[in-house]
């Protein structure tokens, strides 16, 4: 289950109820939760064996083993092969100071053990998180941490360019919003509005639980819709749609009390969400029509496939069979099909040409090919089809 929610598999929140109890963990789907990612530092002048790999693996094991308490469960799950991503289990209510305290042991326990080690270790931790089903963006976020290290050991010192000093603080509060918005943004984009809105739900809970100070709490709640109205106004807003966000967007300075605050967060939340959703369920039909235009244009190509329409528009092979299935109600080899076999239907009609050219012609990969998948979509072979007219 765990490996399954860190690399991003949907799981309902009540089947993972049911696995927490039946395996009869302490802890809840509302534990406090974060992910320590492990990963090897391949040295340059040679592979790494696998005795080292496995020697590697149960070490972080007996790290895992050494942290966990009555008060914390660490869980180790091995992602690839260099990489382990240790899962950090509290109570719901367990203070965050204390959570921190324990990456802090883990850390120094890190660097006790690297010292010994044949090879470098790269170690980051994601954000904490107060439900299990978010450990996928914490283990997300210290992956991303992991290769940002690499990118500056990559980089020469003579390379990074001077920059203003910022707070360290204000940094990590804008990027940890801008993370959360985008997985929420990306829910509603793929059209899982009610779990965008779940989502969303638990980041406002997260925020209210470190913030706890009204004006810090409104502070916070600020940065995060501007992340949203940041993501929104990227659409080919309509001009009516602009002007209300912009009303709405400067309303919250005048909003005091932190129950108003809140109520006044959500319901814009959920407006921005929605307006998201709208506007992205606009993009999808554009892409079909897309992806549908490069079919009726290559569709004799025996080999056009996913990958190929979808490079031209733009978009992943598998996410546009998702849209494909989303907005058609069809898969996109039942709609190559139906598409090639109606070509064939009109040149059996309009031309003397002869059965095996037409197949050739549609794009079918042979005789037998056009036959059955012919008489699939129109219950006759062509030849009984060519007869009949």
């Amino acid at each position: 289950m765990l490996k399954n929610l860190l690399v991003g598999k949907h799981l309902s929140e009540k089947r993972v109820v049911e696995i927490l109890e039946g395996v009869g963990t302490p802890f809840s789907l509302y534990s406090r939760s974060f992910v320590l990612v492990c990963q090897i530092e391949e040295p340059k002048e040679r592979e790494i064996d696998d005795t080292e790999v496995n020697l590697y693996l149960l070490a972080i094991r007996n790290l895992a083993s050494r942290l966990s308490d009555d008060v914390c469960r660490v869980y180790d799950v091995r992602t690839e092969k260099l990489t382990v991503a240790l899962i950090f289990c509290f109570e719901e209510q367990h203070p965050i100071v204390s959570v921190k305290r324990k990456f802090a042991e883990a850390q120094k326990i890190l660097q006790t053990n690297v010292e010994v080690l044949p090879f470098g270790l790269l170690c980051e931790r994601g954000n904490i998180y107060q439900n299990i089903l978010d450990i996928r963006y914490s283990y997300q976020e210290a992956v991303e941490k992991i290769q940002y290290q690499q990118y500056l050991k990559a980089t020469l010192p003579s390379e990074i360019p001077e920059e203003e000093n910022i707070e360290e603080s204000q940094v990590i509060d804008r990027e940890y919003f801008r993370e959360r918005v985008k997985n929420v943004v990306s829910l509603a984009e793929n059209g899982e509005l009610p779990e965008a809105e779940s989502l969303a739900d638990r980041i406002l809970a997260e925020i209210g639980g470190q913030n706890p100070e009204p004006e810090n709490y409104k502070m916070a709640v600020e940065l995060y819709l501007d992340e949203l109205l940041e993501r929104c106004i990227a659409y080919p807003l309509s001009e009516e749609d602009q002007k209300v966000l912009s009303e709405r967007h400067s309303a919250l300075a005048a909003v005091t009390g932190p129950k108003e605050i809140q109520s006044y967060v959500e319901g814009e939340e959920r407006r921005l969400l929605r307006m998201i959703f709208n506007y992205s369920r606009k993009n999808q039909y554009k892409y079909i029509d897309q992806a549908k235009e490069y079919i009726a244009d290559h569709y004799m190509d025996s080999s056009l496939s996913l990958n190929e329409i979808g490079d031209h528009i733009g978009i992943s092979a598998s996410y546009l069979s998702e849209l494909f299935n989303a907005v058609t109600h069809e898969k996109f080899t039942s709609y190559l099909a139906s598409f090639r076999v109606e070509k064939a239907r009109q040149l059996l009609h309009a031309t003397k040409l002869t059965i095996k050219e037409i197949g050739f012609r549609c794009g079918f990969n042979s005789i037998q090919n056009f036959i059955r998948v012919f008489k699939k979509c129109t219950n006759q072979t062509p030849g009984q089809y060519r007869d009949s007219l």
